[in-house]
């Protein structure tokens, strides 16, 4: 997985690092090919991609918005905090994002017809209005 580096201008970058290079079989071919298969994606179930680069010593970034809320294991462990024991309220919250990947899911397998091989709680990320959005594998 590549590195993931926070800008201030409300972007996230994330470039292919040495262990996503030709050891493990994840060439720049790949990474241009998942590229283009996410941005060509239209859906509020998958985080948007603004583009993709190469920073200065040519390994290839992708660009994407932000989520403040981070990954779902972040989230919910913050949000069961916030919960203050009401194991309701953080039960409800937990069935919405499971709802939320499910319906992701069906949109990747269905419809764009990409089978998404490393889906974890790292690769769900939660939008400020709390929905779960699935973050590709690669780029």
């Amino acid at each position: 997985m590549g590195r993931t580096l926070v800008q201030r201008s409300g972007r996230a970058t994330r470039t292919l690092s040495a262990e996503d290079g030709v050891e493990s079989g994840y060439t720049r071919k790949d990474f241009d090919r998942g590229a283009f298969v996410w941005y060509t994606m239209s859906s509020p179930f998958v985080l948007l991609l603004y583009g993709v680069g190469n920073d200065v010593n040519g390994r290839p970034f992708s660009v994407s918005p932000i989520m403040a809320n981070g990954n779902t294991e972040d989230y919910l462990k913050r949000y069961k905090e916030k919960c203050h024991g009401d194991d309701g309220r953080y039960h409800k919250e937990c069935l919405g994002l499971l709802y939320d990947l499910a319906r992701d899911m069906a949109y990747l397998h269905g419809v764009v017809l990409v089978k998404h091989t490393d889906l974890k709680p790292g690769n769900v990320l939660v939008t400020s209005q709390g929905v779960g959005v699935i973050m590709s594998e690669r780029p």
